[in-house]
C-alpha cells in the first residue's frame, strides 16, 4: 500500500480540539492555535476528510471561523439536535444553517452519532429527512456510529444505512469477525474505524497512566510490554493493525499535537509489518469502552 492510498484513508478526527478527550491525555489541543496548526499541516500532508460532532466544543469554538471548504465533511449529529429538529422544516433550517458554518454546499457523511437514536421516533424522522436531503444530492452518504456488534445488528435490520463507524484496535477486535465483514460487504456499507488508539490508552505506558485506571491490568501491562521488549512504536502498530484490515475504507486518528501527526505521516509509508495481534483480543467491555472507564475505582 503506497503511502497517498494510506494517507486517503485518514479522516481527522476534532472531539479532542478544545477538550480534554481519553484517559491519558496530558496534551491535548485545548488552544484554537494549536488545533488549527493541526489541521493546516493535515491538509497540506493530504488528509482531506474531517470527523466533527455538533455536540464536541471545536465544531463551535473552532469551526465558526475557521471554514472548510476544501474538506470533505463527516458529520455526527446528537440527541439533543434529534430531539430540537425532528420536525422536517426545522431540521432543513438546521442543516442548512450548518452548511452555511462550515461554508459548504454538502455533506460527505452524515451520521447519528448513537444508534439507539436512530431507533427512537424522532430518529426516524430524521433519517426520512436525511433521505430527502440525499435525493438532492446535498448529502452522499447516511449512516451511524455503533459501540457493539449488537448495535450494528439492530441498526441493520430496520435501516438501509451507506456507511458505519465502528470502534477498532487491537484491543477490541469485535467487529473483525467474517460473519460481520461479510454482512457489511454484501450490502455495500463503508466502514470507517475509529478509537484505533482506545483514546490514547495504548500510546501510554505504565509509568503515564494513572494509578487509579486500570491498576495491575494483565493484559494492557502485557501490551505495554510488548511494545517495549520490541522497541515498537506504538502509534505504528495501532494503525498498522487497523490498515490491514480490508473491509476498512476509513480510519479516525485522534491527534492531540503537531508532532503527533508529524510521527503518523512520516512513519506510516509503504510496508504493513505488523505481527498477528490476536493475542489483545478479549471482551472485557471495562476496558475496551471508554464509556465505562470513569465507573472504574
Amino acid at each position: 500500500m503506497v503511502r497517498n492510498k494510506i494517507v486517503k484513508k485518514f479522516i481527522l478526527g476534532s472531539a479532542q480540539f478544545g477538550n480534554k478527550y481519553g484517559i491519558d491525555n496530558p496534551n491535548a489541543s485545548k488552544s484554537k492555535k494549536k488545533s488549527l496548526n493541526i489541521i493546516k499541516h493535515a491538509k497540506f500532508s493530504g488528509i482531506n476528510t474531517i470527523d466533527l460532532g455538533d455536540k464536541y466544543k471545536s465544531y463551535k469554538n473552532i469551526f465558526t471561523n475557521f471554514k472548510l471548504q476544501d474538506w470533505k465533511i463527516s458529520m455526527k449529529i446528537s440527541s439533543n439536535v434529534i430531539k430540537k429538529y425532528s420536525s422536517k422544516n426545522k431540521f432543513q433550517e438546521f442543516f442548512f444553517n450548518m452548511l452555511n458554518h462550515l461554508n459548504k454546499n454538502k455533506i460527505e457523511y452524515f451520521l447519528f452519532h448513537n444508534s439507539s437514536d436512530l431507533q427512537k421516533k424522532n430518529g426516524k424522522k430524521i433519517f426520512n429527512h436525511l433521505l430527502i436531503l440525499k435525493r438532492k444530492g446535498l448529502i452522499k452518504k447516511i449512516g451511524v456510529s455503533v459501540y457493539s456488534p449488537k448495535e450494528l445488528n439492530n441498526i441493520l435490520k430496520s435501516f438501509e444505512i451507506d456507511v458505519v463507524q465502528l470502534p477498532l484496535n487491537v484491543f477490541d477486535q469485535r467487529f473483525n469477525q467474517a460473519k460481520i465483514v461479510k454482512k457489511l460487504k454484501k450490502r455495500k456499507i463503508e466502514v470507517h474505524a475509529r478509537s484505533v488508539f482506545l483514546q490514547g490508552l495504548l500510546l501510554s505506558n505504565k509509568k503515564r497512566l494513572k494509578k487509579k485506571y486500570f491498576k495491575d491490568n494483565k493484559l494492557l501491562n502485557s501490551w505495554f510490554d510488548y511494545v517495549k521488549i520490541n522497541n515498537i512504536n506504538a502509534v505504528n502498530e495501532c494503525l498498522n493493525f487497523v490498515l490491514k484490515k480490508k473491509f476498512v475504507s476509513k480510519i479516525v486518528i485522534g491527534i492531540n499535537k503537531l508532532e503527533q501527526i508529524k510521527l503518523i505521516l512520516k512513519k506510516n509509508k509503504s510496508k504493513l509489518n505488523s505481527e498477528d495481534l490476536d493475542m489483545f483480543h478479549n471482551h472485557d467491555i471495562k476496558l475496551i469502552d471508554p464509556r465505562k472507564w470513569k465507573k472504574i475505582k
